[in-house]
């Protein structure tokens, strides 16, 4: 090639049509969330013991993994789904506080009154009515009732969000470098506790 002469960008591979097949294929997928179920689905005389290797190979075909791309972008948008709106959404879930769900009275706020934070991370509310009681002496009854809250693992969202950021794997090459970390793991892998008594006897009981 000539000194002179620019160099010449990678030829892009021409993008290969998707058969009627293969886009029923990718619908489904998206659909079901299963390559096997998709499979399946559209070739539903396929061998059960063959169908994960063949959705596999399909899966690896490029035009198949540019189409899912595109529909991974098209479902990103249309829900207003960015990386950062999840991290977000993540991050809420992790430095969520239970004592934002209560007034300086004690008393639990109702839903309209959490602010955007707490709301993200709650995932049900409950009201139980258990019955009614004599509330004074005039006999006014009030009614008792119960409420439960859930909201999410915390725990599962910082494993998540490790994963996300890549952290987990150094965290992991980190503990397994750790001796101390490594020590209090086989401790608490142990399926029995032991128990030494005033007489300097000793004997086991299981963990729950």
């Amino acid at each position: 090639m000539p000194k002179n002469q620019p160099a010449q960008p990678p030829a892009v591979p021409e993008r290969r049509t998707l058969t009627g097949e293969e886009q029923l294929f990718v619908q489904e997928y998206w659909r079901t969330g299963n390559p096997v179920k998709a499979y399946l689905a559209v070739w539903p005389f396929t061998a059960k013991r063959v169908a994960p290797g063949a959705a596999k190979q399909l899966l690896d075909l490029p035009h198949i993994q540019q189409e899912m791309e595109q529909w991974q972008d098209r479902m990103n948008k249309r829900f207003n789904l960015s990386r950062e709106r999840v991290m977000q959404e993540l991050a809420r879930l992790i430095l969520f506080d239970p004592r934002q769900l209560y007034r300086d009275d004690g008393s639990m706020k109702l839903p309209h009154e959490l602010d955007a934070d707490t709301a993200a991370a709650i995932s049900g509310f409950e009201s139980i009515q258990m019955g009614t009681s004599k509330g004074n002496e005039e006999g006014e009854t009030i009614e008792i009732t119960v409420k439960k809250v859930k909201w999410a693992d915390k725990h599962a969202a910082i494993k998540t969000y490790l994963e996300a950021q890549g952290w987990k794997k150094q965290v992991d090459t980190e503990r397994d470098s750790n001796p101390l970390a490594n020590l209090l793991k086989q401790i608490g892998e142990r399926s029995a506790i032991p128990v030494v008594h005033m007489d300097g006897q000793a004997e086991e009981v299981e963990d729950a």
